[in-house]
């Protein structure tokens, strides 16, 4: 929300008081990165909305316990409370540049509780194609595995998608084969066939 002083303007963060606590759970099947870096984005979020640090603070207080709710560990959300702790609105608000990084390649596939393990597999045995001479230009670094959402009993059960309708043509009508039409100088000499 935006508040207005005597001579200037200030934004806030405004939460509804019948605003239910609706952030992923910290004990949740989720990927591990994806569970680390949602304290550090809602803390990031509410630096860039909250212009004084009286309100930055009440802010955080009540996220901090939305947090504990939803059984983040605290040392997590401490961590990424410290993040911005120190930070104005400002200085969170100026862009970040980063340096261009060397081509990475990418690993897509599906996600599961073994997808760990399996990028492990990956990094431990990279070595293997790093010793071959055609590969080893186009792969200096090992992947990132980058995990999609599975199919689910919705995706299996359900197509959203219509079969494309069937269209008949003049084309569709002619028999397969070779047949006299009668009417031109060629059917004499022409032979039927199918």
């Amino acid at each position: 929300m935006v508040i207005k002083d005597k001579t200037s303007l200030s934004t806030d963060l405004y939460r509804k008081p019948r605003d239910r606590n609706t952030l992923h759970r910290g004990d949740s099947f989720h990927p591990r990165p994806l569970i680390k870096s949602l304290p550090i984005s809602q803390f990031s979020h509410i630096r860039r909305i909250c212009r004084s640090d009286a309100s930055y603070q009440k802010q955080t207080t009540g996220l901090t316990q939305r947090f504990k709710e939803r059984g983040y560990k605290d040392n997590l959300v401490k961590h990424a409370n410290d993040r911005f702790e120190g930070l104005t609105q400002l200085e969170s608000l100026q862009p970040k540049f980063q340096e261009k990084a060397e081509h990475i390649p990418l690993c897509f596939t599906h996600y599961s509780p073994l997808g760990k393990a399996f990028k492990d597999i990956i990094r431990k045995h990279w070595y293997i194609i790093e010793t071959d001479p055609q590969l080893k230009p186009i792969s200096k670094n090992p992947p990132h595995m980058i995990f999609k959402r599975p199919p689910n009993v919705c995706d299996i059960v359900v197509k959203s998608d219509y079969p494309p309708e069937k269209r008949e043509t003049f084309w569709d009508k002619i028999p397969e084969g070779n047949y006299k039409c009668g009417q031109c100088a060629q059917c004499s000499f022409t032979y039927k066939c199918n």
